[in-house]
């Protein structure tokens, strides 16, 4: 790998020079680390403050100690170890657009991401900004399994992610510097302070820029026939299956050059306490990710150079199909996002009330390539330059009521408010690789519009001292507008669409055994509109594939029933769950393809998951901690009108099965984590036909494994090594290049 012989020189001489200077610390030698505790607490699952072990759902927390164990550059890699989650990053830093799935259910807009109870997901496509969002200002993470529309509403259907960020209780202040494979770099800090009894502020930053690796694949199907005098690159060893996409061998004939990369995130917090019980929150994020390619690298020759065309010898008596120059290229692009919100908390008698305002904005472009010959180069294609921005504006108010009626129950009621816009506009490029190039105008624009307006409403019911009911719903009125498409010499004029969804849940939670036994059971409907991509967007893909938008499209709605059980052991040091699921999901959207080139979002009729989760966690120790889940998630196509010959298969781009187990335990001074991850199989085509062997695409079932060393030289000085998918598994994954076996050095202090 690149640069891994300069960098691992460089991690073992830092190692070394901190444990030489183990004397002089040896003040601290003798501190223990301190007992490592399950019991933890979130807000997410009941918009109040809640024992995770109570709340009416599966509902796990992530620390920023859990955090420090891990190797984490942005913040939705501390997801990739949950139950139930997906994480889909296969081009590392690089991916402009990382998702997280979560229960079988394929897709970042089926998933609510949020940042102190603020929706992240962008109105557009309802994708997340991970790679904008600074990790070193998150202080927990909330993950909710299941359905959560009856408070949170759209998007929260396969799960919630909530990331938590704290006020400061005293002066800290630290850093890190980071380097690793790819020449990665990567630089944080943070500080913030209480001054006096009533405020509190908090900064903090991170970059991060990586040189890149090919990510991109140029490869090619294979027949029988003569080459054009030229020869080399590599076949994808996988399995050729007749009926479907994969009936020829593909060759790989080069790349699309390294893919570079570099982000930014930043944040300030503020708190100013009002009153004795009112507090003012003030929170700006901000950050920005770009990517670029390098030139084009061929692995095909004509004997004295390597060459961008021709047929190519491609063993056994077969041949390429033809390579040309215009295979190679690839864009090149950028996003910003900016996040300033207000929060308010006060107490009003026996109310506690809570008021945010936010808004959220994000610019982004990319170049592709359009309207270039075959014979265009890296040097000289033209293509298009695609500039959107949209802005989001929320507005929510809730409270929080405990009253008495023979025991006393909580009422939490609010009414939330969020309006996005979209504009996109497309122009042509004199040169691709060049975003300034512009020139004739525009070519293509896509607008639209969404509001929500809802109002929500739980009541906690305490109803004995071991049994809690949660009854709840939001009703939801949704609207799209403004939806314009097309060429404007001949725009095409959208229709409005507006739609209401109604969200209940019931849940039940008992505790059978005080501080050991606890019993879920839930039944709950969840909604997701159609985004205005989804609703309002038509474009040619690089590959002049159609994608069609549809302003006829109906919201999907899910059912989920599930029953869960956690048992804790040994006085708290073992804990035991399992997790039963059956969700009917409704009016699923997705791609149905009219023709080999043509792509319409449409509504499939019914699909049911049944699901079964189960975890087990371990603290033998005060120092040491051991800890595996398993997810399995069974989707079956119930109804499809368009095309009935997909009944009865299985839903694209999530594992089948998901296994995640690891360990990290103290000794002295060195702290060591090892963390594993199975991947079953995934289908990727709806004809599901694939077997469990390796397939184009990489989606196979293998293990990934982890693993990192810190010394902590002193409680405020630590140095770490950790490298990522260690036996170099799943190299060709949904298209994407993965980056492969990594190896990571960083320098951690606190003041």
């Amino acid at each position: 790998m690149k640069y891994r012989g300069e960098f691992l020189t460089g991690i073992i001489a830092i190692l070394v020079g901190l444990l030489m200077a183990v004397p002089v610390f040896a003040a601290d030698a003798d501190t223990a680390p301190e007992a490592k505790s399950m019991e933890k607490m979130q807000v997410t699952s009941t918009r109040t403050q809640k024992k995770a072990d109570l709340a009416p759902a599966s509902v796990s927390v992530i620390t920023k100690e859990d955090m420090e164990v891990m190797q984490i550059n942005t913040i939705d890699e501390a997801l990739r170890y949950e139950k139930g989650v997906y994480l889909d990053r296969p081009g590392g830093l690089g991916d402009a657009l990382p998702a997280t799935t979560m229960r079988g259910l394929p897709g970042d807009e089926r998933s609510l991401v949020m940042v102190d109870g603020i929706p992240v997901n962008d109105p557009y496509s309802s994708l997340v900004p991970y790679n904008m969002i600074d990790p070193n200002a998150i202080s927990q993470i909330e993950v909710v399994l299941g359905p959560g529309s009856a408070l949170f509403g759209g998007n929260a259907v396969g799960g919630s992610v909530n990331l938590i960020t704290k006020d400061p209780k005293e002066l800290e202040a630290g850093g890190r510097l980071g380097c690793g494979t790819y020449n990665n770099q990567k630089a944080g800090a943070w500080v913030g302070d209480k001054v006096g009894e009533r405020f509190t502020y908090r900064i903090t930053m991170d970059w991060e820029a990586q040189e890149g690796y090919p990510t991109q694949l140029v490869t090619k199907t294979t027949k029988a026939g003569a080459a054009t005098g030229i020869s080399g690159g590599n076949e994808i060893n996988y399995s050729v299956i007749a009926g479907t996409d994969q009936v020829a061998k593909r060759w790989v004939v080069g790349d699309k050059g390294d893919k570079n990369s570099e982000r930014y995130g930043g944040t300030l917090r503020t708190t100013w306490k009002t009153t004795d019980t009112g507090k003012l929150t003030f929170m700006f994020m901000g950050g920005s990710h770009t990517y670029e390619y390098d030139a084009p690298h061929s692995y095909i020759s004509d004997g004295s150079n390597f060459v961008f065309s021709g047929v190519a010898e491609a063993g056994s008596g077969q041949v390429t199909s033809k390579v040309n120059p215009k295979d190679f290229l690839a864009g090149k692009g950028s996003r910003e996002y900016y996040a300033p919100s207000l929060k308010y908390e006060e107490t009003v008698g026996n109310v506690d009330i809570t008021a945010k305002l936010a808004w959220q904005k994000r610019n982004s472009w990319y170049t592709s390539l359009t309207g270039a010959s075959s014979s265009e180069t890296f040097y000289s294609a033209k293509g298009r330059y695609v500039a959107s921005v949209d802005n989001e504006y929320l507005a929510e108010i809730q409270g929080d009521y405990e009253f008495e009626w023979m025991r006393k129950h909580v009422l939490t009621a609010g009414l939330y408010y969020k309006q996005g816009t979209f504009e996109q506009e497309t122009t042509r490029l004199r040169y691709y690789q060049d975003e300034d190039s512009t020139w004739g105008g525009v070519v293509d624009l896509t607008e639209g519009d969404t509001t929500f307006l809802a109002p929500f409403l739980q009541v906690e019911w305490s109803l004995h001292d071991k049994v809690t009911l949660y009854t709840g719903a939001r009703i939801d009125w949704w609207w799209a507008k403004n939806g314009k498409s097309g060429d404007p010499k001949d725009l095409a004029i959208l229709e409005d669409k507006d739609k209401s969804a109604v969200s209940p849940r019931v849940s039940m939670v008992w505790e059978p055994v005080k501080d050991s036994t606890y019993v879920r059971a839930s039944v709950a409907q969840a909604f997701k509109p159609p985004t205005i991509y989804d609703l309002f967007r038509t474009w040619y893909g690089s590959t002049g594939t159609l994608y069609k938008s549809n302003p006829d499209l109906d919201p999907e709605t899910m059912w989920n029933y599930e029953v869960g059980v956690d048992q804790y052991l040994l006085n708290r040091k073992i804990k035991l769950g399992g997790t039963f699921i059956f969700s009917q999901i409704q009016d699923l959207i997705t791609n149905y393809y009219e023709a080999p080139k043509v792509a319409k979002k449409t509504n499939v009729g019914k699909v049911d998951i049944i699901g079964f989760e189960a975890d087990a966690r371990v603290y033998p120790t005060d120092w040491m901690q051991f800890f595996v889940n398993y997810g399995r998630y069974e989707s079956e196509i119930k109804e499809y009108e368009l095309d009935k010959t997909v009944e009865g298969h299985s839903l694209l781009e999530f594992p089948r099965d998901l296994v995640k187990l690891g360990t990290d335990f103290r000794f002295w001074k060195f702290q060591y984590s090892i963390f594993g991850q199975y991947f079953g199989k995934t289908y990727w085509e709806d004809d599901n036909s694939y077997t469990d062997e390796e397939t184009y695409m990489g989606y196979y079932p293998h293990w990934e494994w982890d693993t990192k060393l810190t010394f902590n030289a002193t409680d405020k000085v630590h140095a770490s090594v950790a490298v990522n998918n260690v036996f170099d598994e799943g190299e060709y994954w949904g298209g994407s290049v993965k980056a492969g076996q990594t190896v990571y050095g960083e320098i951690r202090f606190e003041m």
